[in-house]
C-alpha cells in the first residue's frame, strides 16, 4: 500500500547511502591542498630554472657577439 511507512524500504532508499571512511577521506577537501601546493612549488621551481637558463643564454650570446666583433 502507498502511504504506509515501511522501515525495510527506508533502509534501501538511495538517499540513505553511507560512505565508508575511505570514501569520506578521499572526497574531503583537505586532500586538494597538498597537490595544489606541490604543483605550485614545482611551477615556481621550473620558472626559476627557466630564468637561470635565459640569463645563461643571454651571457653566452653577449660573449659570442663580443667575439664576432673582435674577429
Amino acid at each position: 500500500m502507498e502511504g504506509v511507512d515501511d522501515p525495510a524500504s527506508e533502509e534501501e532508499s538511495p538517499n540513505s547511502v553511507q560512505h565508508t571512511p575511505v570514501e569520506t577521506f578521499r572526497s574531503s577537501s583537505f586532500m586538494d591542498d597538498p597537490p595544489r601546493k606541490k604543483l605550485k612549488h614545482g611551477a615556481e621551481a621550473a620558472l626559476e630554472r627557466i630564468s637561470a637558463a635565459q640569463s645563461s643564454m643571454k651571457e653566452k650570446i653577449e660573449d659570442l657577439n663580443h667575439n664576432l666583433v673582435n674577429m
